[in-house]
Parts: C-alpha cells; structure tokens; sequence
C-alpha cells in the first residue's frame, strides 16, 4: 500500500491560488493536492462548496469525489446540484494548521477597504494567458520570415540587375540570333536571343549574347538578325537587357509587393509580441494575495465622516507574515455590519514595502 504523502506548505498555498483560478483545470488541480488533507474540516467545506458553486460539471464530480473518498454521503452532482449538507468531520490537529487557516478565506465574502477597487480584483485574478499563443506568434513569425526570405530571394538579384542598369548602363544596338516559343502550362512565352558588341566600332571587339522574354507583339515584329536595342553594364557586359519591356519584370513586382506584405506582417506581429512581453514584464511581480481582518472599529469625525479603522494581516508568497493598520472614509458603513475579525481581504501586492490593502 502506498502511503498518502501530506502536501508541503507552498503545495497548500498554491493549491489555493488554483481553487481561484477561472481555469477549471486549475481548479481541479487544486483539488487533488488537498485531497490528503480531506480529513480537516475546513478542507472538506471547500470541497463543499465546489460541490454546490462551481459552474464547470467537471469540477463538482471531482468534488464530490473528494467528499465521498470512505463512501457517497451526498447525491453526485447533476447539471444544476442541489445544496449538499455539511458532512460531520472529526477535528484532527493538522500539522499544517497555520496554511490551512486559508481556506476559510475561500468561502467567506471578500471585503474591499474601497469598494472602487472591484475592477483591479478582478482584473489581477482572472486566469492568465496561456503561454502557448506567444509561442504560436512566434511560429507564425519564423514561419512569415521564411516564406519572405524565399520570395526576397527569388526576385533580390533581377532588382540588383535592374538597379544597376538603371545606374551604370549604357546603350547599343545588337542583333537578334534566335526566336523561341515556349509553353508553361497553360501559357505560352516569347523569348529572344541577341547578341552586341559594346565597342561597335571595332571589329575586334568581343561579343556577348543573351536572352529575354518579351511581349507577343514585340516578339511578332521581329526577325532573326533584326537590329535591336540593348542596354549593358558598363565593365560587366554579361548583364544586359533589351530595351523593350519584359513580362517578368510584372511577376517579379507582384513577388516584391508579396514579399513587403508579409514583411510588414512579420513586423506587426513581433511589435504585438513585443507588447505583450512588456505588459508581461509590467505585470511581473504584481498579484493579488488574500489577507483578512484582524479587527475593525468605526467612528464619526466632527464632520459627519465615518472613518473605518481597520487591523489587518496576510501572508507573502515567501511565507512571511504582514500585519498593519489603516483607515478609510466608508460613510456607506454608518449603520452596516463591520467585518469580523477573520473577514477575508484582497492584498494588492509588489514586494513587501509595496503593497496596498484593497
């Protein structure tokens, strides 16, 4: 038989952090970590009311299981359960009595120094993204660079060739060697081989060749040996091209203008990335501990105001224990019942010296 090892002091408290979490599989892991523990009462009222409150099935069946472990005492829970009845629980001194003293902050009603602060509870307790769509816009993103890239470096080298014969080209009049029809699927190309010489005035003077998609009309006007025109590089004959427009240039442009496009796509998706991680890293270190009253008293100041005065404590993830004192104008509170000692409180928290009671 194996033996039920007793959750650790940071397993009870972060179990309890999961018992909050709007995740029902946080919750749910709650659960099985205090499940050793179902022997302490106040264990099995937090199994109780999951049972009764939760709104995810799920997690009220696990509930119920972690109720009924010697046996079913209570009904397991339909779609809408019923409200169970407390289960008789003998007292039993737990070693980790102190921890367990949180659970009663789970079911008792939160009270709020500054009702105002409703908003901030929420926002801060709600569950937190999952890790996996950073990773996933990080994919898209490796994803995006490389489709770019393979587009960038299909049509880089004709822009290269093109920038420079727009910058160091210079004219001359070739020849056409050949006409040559091709098909490519369903189209059909035209292409043409010329040749030139770039010092036309001497017969010596080598001969460079090359060959050019051109339009279907252009392509019909001419002849083998027509008189053509054609720019090169200087000092680098061997790139050169005719004069007349080539069809590839627009293919080429619409590569281009894909390429900007998911460039540009790439950039808005890492300065969303980049946002997130600076909200991330905003957020770090903020979080919502649960603290509760330790007394509270009111009084009336010579203008009408009434003044909350209230004694508070909680508990520091690194097990350390705050106690403190503040007051709050609360005129709402003139003739309402103040909270009792052990009321639970929302701790707005930074580090030690920074934290605020809300």
């Amino acid at each position: 038989m194996s033996e039920h090892v007793a959750p650790s002091t940071t397993d009870v408290l972060r179990s309890l952090r999961l018992l909050r979490s709007a995740d029902p599989g946080d919750r749910k892991r709650g659960i099985v970590t205090l499940t050793s523990l179902s022997d302490d009462p106040r264990v099995v009222q937090v199994f109780e009311y999951l049972y009764e409150n939760d709104p995810d099935l799920s997690v009220r069946q696990m509930a119920w299981q972690a109720i009924n472990q010697q046996g079913p005492s209570v009904p397991a829970p339909a779609l809408r359960p019923a409200r169970s009845q407390p289960r008789p629980a003998a007292v039993r001194t737990s070693a980790l009595s102190a921890e367990l003293a949180d659970l009663d902050l789970f079911t008792r009603p939160l009270f709020l120094v500054n009702p105002a602060n409703q908003k901030i509870v929420a926002r801060l307790t709600r569950a937190a993204p999952r890790p996996r769509s950073g990773r996933l816009i990080l994919l898209l993103v490796g994803l995006l660079l490389l489709v770019t890239g393979l587009l960038l470096g299909w049509v880089l080298p004709g822009w290269i060739e093109w920038y420079r014969l727009e910058q160091d080209g210079a004219r001359t009049l070739g020849y056409t060697l050949g006409l040559d029809v091709r098909a490519s699927g369903d189209a059909t190309h035209y292409y043409v081989t010329y040749s030139f010489s770039t010092d036309r005035g001497n017969p010596g003077a080598p001969i460079y060749t090359g060959e050019q998609r051109v339009r279907e009309r252009i392509f019909r006007a001419l002849a083998t040996d027509t008189p053509i025109e054609v720019v090169f590089v200087r000092g680098d004959p061997m790139i050169s091209r005719l004069t007349h427009a080539n069809p590839a240039d627009m293919q080429r442009n619409r590569f281009t203008l894909a390429a900007a496009g998911l460039l540009a796509l790439t950039l808005l998706l890492l300065l969303l990335r980049a946002v997130q991680t600076r909200r991330a890293s905003r957020s770090a270190g903020k979080q919502i501990l649960w603290g509760r009253a330790l007394a509270c008293t009111g009084r009336m100041d010579e203008d009408g105001d009434f003044y909350l005065k209230l004694r508070y404590s909680f508990r520091t993830p690194a097990g350390e224990t705050i106690t403190g004192q503040l007051s709050q104008i609360r005129n709402d509170l003139k003739r309402a019942r103040l909270p009792e000692p052990g009321t639970p409180l929302a701790i707005y928290y930074r580090s030690n010296a920074s934290y605020r009671v809300l």
